[in-house]
């Protein structure tokens, strides 16, 4: 049992008496009585009926190789197969808003991770090691450390449609088809929704993939990608919906060489309206030697309309750094303070836009 003096400070606060530094609950306990359990590492509090856990909001998740401390304190305890089902588990067993913590360690998933609103995935920031690639291996890049999520290649790592209020905080991507992919054909992808501290690593298809989406901020997320992937994908696939208002803030790729739209945005039905990137980034650097550029860095689709662009830096070797197909006058595109890099000397053109199958390149102000 605590000392006189703490356990009159705690009386003072509501609480009964505190004990602590003891591996099994005490006996005859009172209400409002808290009590530090050594071997889990937790704090209780009597309820007048049992030992309630006081923990952060929400449920905590413990890989296979994570500490000991984090799988004492932890709800579920991965066994490094499929652990997919113990953080499905995790997010299913919140009701309404709350957070899945996701401890330091790697996961391997078996099948996607299904998300639903209100669920926030948290983890601990990703370590990255070798993030600038160096020819002849153009593609090094390791995670050391923090949260990863590791799949097979054959599969999306977090899918979801109809949210709202969600979050992926401190995340690794390793070893997917699809890193993140939210919506479909006239489904609702996303909404209202904040996302940071991201890395992907070897996602083969798409890292982000948006459908129908609207209200998002994304904010500090890194890849590096194989050839023909894309970093981000946003989509507006209904007629009525518009996929507006969204911030890309700090995004920054290396590999990718090739992919035909590192970043697009493009209305398949509708318009897609009214985004923001800050500080785009991509290295599309060619090992090859070849003597022609190949692939396009930002593109923006037919019925893309009011897009911002701020600082946009694209290096490498590609065809064209910024596409815009069906050429809209309410882009604004900023790129005075920063240097497009064609040291190569293989990229074909800088800005160029199509409209009625005619190409063009825009006038510069």
């Amino acid at each position: 049992q605590a000392d006189d003096g703490i356990r009159d400070v705690e009386r003072s606060r509501g609480l009964g008496d505190v004990y602590k530094r003891q591996t099994s609950f005490p006996s005859s306990p009172s209400e409002r009585d808290v009590y530090y359990r050594d071997d889990k590492h937790t704090l209780y509090v009597y309820d007048g009926t049992t030992w309630v856990a006081l923990k952060a909001d929400g449920l905590s998740v413990a890989a296979s190789d994570a500490s000991d401390l984090d799988k004492a304190r932890a709800d579920y305890i991965c066994d490094g197969t499929a652990d997919d089902v113990e953080i499905q588990a995790a997010i299913d067993a919140i009701t309404g808003a709350g957070t899945v913590h996701l401890y330091a360690g790697t996961y391997t998933l078996a099948s996607s991770i299904a998300l639903k609103s209100g669920i926030t995935i948290e983890g601990v920031y990703p370590v990255k090691k070798n993030i600038q690639p160096q020819s002849p291996d153009m593609y090094p890049a390791t995670v050391v450390d923090g949260t990863i999520l590791k799949g097979d290649g054959t599969f999306a790592a977090i899918t979801g449609s109809e949210l709202h209020g969600v979050g992926l905080e401190n995340l690794a991507f390793k070893d997917f088809t699809y890193g993140i992919t939210f919506g479909d054909t006239d489904v609702m992808g996303c909404a209202f929704s904040d996302f940071e501290g991201l890395f992907f690593d070897n996602i083969t298809t798409t890292a982000i993939k948006l459908v129908n989406t609207q209200h998002l901020h994304f904010k500090t997320v890194n890849a590096v990608l194989p050839q023909g992937a894309k970093f981000l994908h946003v989509i507006n696939d209904n007629p009525v919906w518009d996929g507006s208002n969204s911030i890309y803030d700090n995004f920054y790729c290396v590999g990718a060489k090739k992919t035909d739209g590192v970043y697009e945005f493009e209305a398949k039905q509708g318009s897609l309206t009214w985004n923001l990137m800050l500080r785009p980034q991509v290295c599309m650097w060619d090992d090859e030697g070849t003597s022609a550029g190949e692939g396009v860095g930002i593109r923006l689709g037919h019925k893309v309309v009011g897009m911002t662009i701020i600082g946009a830096d694209i290096e490498g070797s590609p065809d064209t750094a910024i596409e815009l197909k069906g050429y809209s006058r309410q882009h604004y595109i900023e790129l005075a303070t920063y240097q497009t890099d064609y040291a190569t000397g293989k990229a074909v053109h800088f800005v160029r836009y199509e409209h009625d199958g005619t190409w063009g390149d825009p006038r510069y102000n």
